[in-house]
């Protein structure tokens, strides 16, 4: 599943979106990505995620 998501990660680089938010388009804090390469989502929109489920 990790290297799904690294993959994922990968093609965004090649398309251009990669550190942004899939939700909301806005950056990721780049502390984040330094953690978690691969994420999508920002702090803000998974936090709303995570209480919507």
């Amino acid at each position: 599943m990790v290297l799904a998501h690294v993959e994922a990660a990968l093609d965004r680089m090649d398309q251009g979106p990669y550190g942004r938010c899939h939700l909301c388009a806005k950056p990721i804090a780049l502390d984040r990505l330094k953690i978690v390469p691969y994420l999508r989502d920002c702090a803000r929109c998974q936090q709303l995620r995570e209480a919507g489920q």
